[in-house]
């Protein structure tokens, strides 16, 4: 992954990382809340040899206390010095427990050992600490050495005495909130890149926009009831999926071709990727305004175009490209849409072949003057080489997306194969789309209506050979 590309992550998942960041930070306010406050009460005791009449003797003594001290701070946690404590105090407890809770420590370079007490009660701290201080004070000169006339090595003075704490040192409450918060942002980094790195399926505009240069011609919004988008624009013209197919539609009217756009084939990544429903959708959406449409289904490994009309599978386009029937004779009308629709047909031992065959050109030729604009369903790219052929003898393709089931890598795969052949690629189109992120990402300007422009041709070319194939198409034969 590029830099860029790390960027587009974080940036498709921004909130997810604001959430988990929030969540963290919330986490860690309430572990701060729950946990037990700590006080803690601090003082000092102060090692000296005053004993020296010379410079010497005060430097040796000076030595003597550094070379000590480090057994004085560890005798400062000792059972001889807590026992002392818990006698006074009446502590229940042992001197083992106490002094988990009692620490000594001895400043680098000085002759100091500074107690400190942590307790719950900030009060008991302070005490607890004065005993230690006054218990050590006490014990020192039971161990040190003493001079030959009795007089201790080892003098003491309490340096600070030991205070009540006016605030709690633990929790921290900031430290928590702060601890908390970034441990939930390294856990939004690694989802955003876990989602980036192993569920690549298209959901966002962007995604594609990385691929290609193409252009997003449309975004077909998913409908609440899982219909197919050709049946929603049937049977709710009104409703938001109907919508995007008429602003797909739009956008395709508006795509640069020279003479005008008149045919297109549409294919997909993978091999269920719902060419049928949104071709007929199309193809519906154009018919309606008063355009000639002819829908031709080009899928010939998985034909779905007779099936989502209900209308015969015995003719179509296999007969037609075989010779065994004329082209007028199979095609056939579907009325409840008022388009035309040239099946599959039967499944053919090679499809590659008879697609990709001088038939197939001369049928497209025939159809694009016949109709104002011939819709063509392939099969997925490149699985199978259909869509390039077809691309070349159209005026280009159409790459759908399923958003959220189409992977970046099939996708560019796609691309790939459509570069490769040299394929004009019209655009592509998310299919699919949920409401909410319909405007994640703008697409081509749409229009009210679509528009598909018409080449310059002979004043009675629409009522001879267009007439001629919908007079046959209206009567469909097996």
């Amino acid at each position: 992954m590029s830099v860029v590309e790390y960027a587009h992550a974080l940036r498709k998942h921004w909130i997810m990382l604001v959430v988990l960041t929030l969540i963290g930070a919330a986490i860690g306010f309430g572990i701060a809340r729950t946990t037990p406050e700590v006080y803690r009460s601090s003082g000092s005791v102060l090692l000296s040899n005053d004993r020296g009449d010379s410079t010497v003797e005060l430097v040796q003594g000076s030595t003597f206390v550094q070379a000590t001290i480090a057994s004085y701070v560890v005798f400062a946690t000792s059972d001889i010095v807590l026992q002392d404590v818990i006698d006074e105090l009446d502590l229940p407890t042992t001197p083992g427990r106490l002094a988990d809770s009692v620490s000594a420590s001895n400043p680098l370079g000085t002759a100091v050992i500074d107690i400190s007490v942590n307790d719950g009660d900030p009060e008991r701290a302070q005490q607890i600490a004065s005993a230690v201080v006054v218990s050590l004070q006490k014990a020192i000169p039971t161990v040190s050495p003493r001079s030959e006339d009795g007089i201790e090595a080892i003098t003491t003075v309490t340096l600070e005495e030991p205070a009540v704490p006016r605030f709690a040192v633990s929790p921290n409450t900031t430290m928590y909130v702060a601890l908390g918060a970034l441990v939930g942002l390294i856990a939004g980094l690694l989802y955003a890149l876990a989602r980036r790195l192993w569920w690549d399926q298209v959901s966002d505009p962007r995604d594609v926009a990385q691929l290609t240069d193409a252009p997003i011609v449309g975004q077909v919004l998913r409908s609440t009831d899982y219909s197919e988008a050709h049946r929603l624009v049937l049977d709710s013209p009104l409703s938001p999926v109907t919508d995007s197919v008429r602003a797909l539609a739009a956008n395709v009217s508006y795509l640069s071709v020279p003479g005008g756009l008149r045919s297109l084939v549409i294919t997909a990544p993978a091999v269920d990727g719902h060419q049928g429903p949104l071709a007929l959708a199309l193809a519906t959406v154009v018919g309606q305004t008063g355009k000639s449409v002819l829908a031709i289904d080009a899928d010939l490994r998985r034909p779905s175009l007779a099936e989502l009309t209900g209308l015969s599978e015995g003719i179509g386009l296999t007969r037609a490209l075989t010779a065994d029937a004329p082209v007028a004779r199979s095609i056939q009308r579907w009325g409840e849409a008022d388009i035309d629709v040239l099946a599959a047909g039967p499944i053919p031992a090679d499809p590659s072949q008879l697609l990709s065959g001088a038939a197939m050109r001369t049928l497209i030729a025939d159809c694009t003057k016949a109709y104002d604009l011939v819709v063509i369903t392939a099969g997925p790219t490149p699985a199978v080489a259909d869509a390039l052929w077809l691309s070349h003898v159209t005026d280009g393709a159409l790459l759908i997306a399923q958003w959220g089931r189409t992977s970046r890598r099939r996708l560019a795969r796609a691309l790939g194969a459509l570069r490769d052949a040299e394929a004009h690629l019209l655009g592509t189109v998310l299919d699919g789309v949920p409401k909410r992120r319909m405007a994640a990402a703008p697409t081509m300007r749409a229009a009210a209506a679509p528009v598909i422009d018409e080449p310059a041709a002979p004043a009675n070319r629409e009522t001879t050979t267009r007439a001629g194939y919908r007079s046959m198409a209206s009567t469909p034969r097996v």
